[in-house]
């Protein structure tokens, strides 16, 4: 593969940061990334730099939870819609986390020893702070044992427990649509790709393209061969991007204790230099 298009840093869940993954991408032979952080483009700054360093192709890009996943790629972080979206969204994850993690050593199912500006202070760039990062700090005080993340998580920040269910209400949150992100990946200059479909949303690709997406994942390693197959014949039959990358997934997963070089077929997640040109250069649209 020539790029990977999907993929998380330390600015969002995952444990490497965009140093590292610039490496560990350059290693690997990639020649071009783009850093799809959760809900917040806080790390592309980072990573951009970085791959300029390496000679590496980058763009903008984050994954926009939006009851399914939609990735946005080479749009205007500052326009002015847009700009309200980055504020949005990552401060509700910000907030959710602090409460949840107050909650829990409130309650004595989160191990005491560190206060919630432990966690800002390690982590003085994001915007966008969720279990990844407490569990981090937590770690690096001693407190917790790198394998015991989940266990911590299952105990400290399920969603199931009564307690966090009504954080999260009491918070009165609540995500755009597939709509209203696509319009604002749109109206910020960029391109909306919908991310690892499942059989049923291939099928219902018609759909998106009419919400103004204009492209889908093809490589991804949780989508099936059926939907592969499926949205690769859609975008070349609609003249539509082309896109995919490992997620969460092998060698750039940046899950923590998971090492991001593990064994996974390269196929299974990432762009061609065809797919990816045609996406840098917006031949397409």
């Amino acid at each position: 593969m020539f790029a990977n298009c999907h993929f998380h840093s330390t600015f969002s869940d995952a444990g490497i940061t965009p140093a590292e993954l610039v490496a560990t991408a350059k290693k690997i032979g990639h020649r071009a990334l783009v850093l799809t952080d959760h809900d917040t483009v806080r790390g592309t700054y980072f990573l951009g730099r970085e791959a300029r360093r390496a000679g590496m192709l980058t763009l903008v890009g984050c994954e926009f939870t939006a009851g399914i996943h939609i990735v946005g790629i080479d749009f205007d972080p500052l326009e002015s819609n847009m700009r309200r979206l980055l504020d949005y969204l990552p401060s509700y994850q910000y907030n959710r986390s602090k409460r949840l993690f107050e909650a829990g050593l409130e309650a004595g199912t989160l191990r005491q020893g560190i206060c919630w500006q432990d966690v800002v202070d390690a982590y003085p760039d994001n915007n966008y702070l969720c279990n990844n990062q407490i569990f981090d700090v937590l770690v690096k005080k001693g407190i917790y044992a790198p394998e015991e993340y989940a266990d911590f998580f299952k105990n400290s920040f399920s969603y199931n427990l009564d307690i966090s269910k009504k954080i999260i209400a009491h918070m009165n949150f609540k995500y755009p649509d597939a709509e209203e992100t696509i319009y604002a990946i749109n109206k910020a200059g960029g391109v909306a790709i919908i991310a690892h479909c499942t059989d049923a949303q291939a099928k219902n690709a018609d759909e998106y393209v009419k919400l103004g997406a204009k492209g889908f994942e093809t490589r991804h390693p949780d989508m099936t061969e059926f939907a592969k197959d499926y949205l690769d014949a859609y975008c070349n039959e609609h003249r539509l991007y082309r896109s995919g990358g490992t997620d969460h997934s092998s060698w750039m997963s940046g899950l923590l204790g998971k090492k991001p070089e593990a064994e996974l077929d390269p196929e299974c997640g990432g762009v061609t230099e065809e797919d990816f040109m045609k996406l840098y250069q917006r031949e397409l649209g």
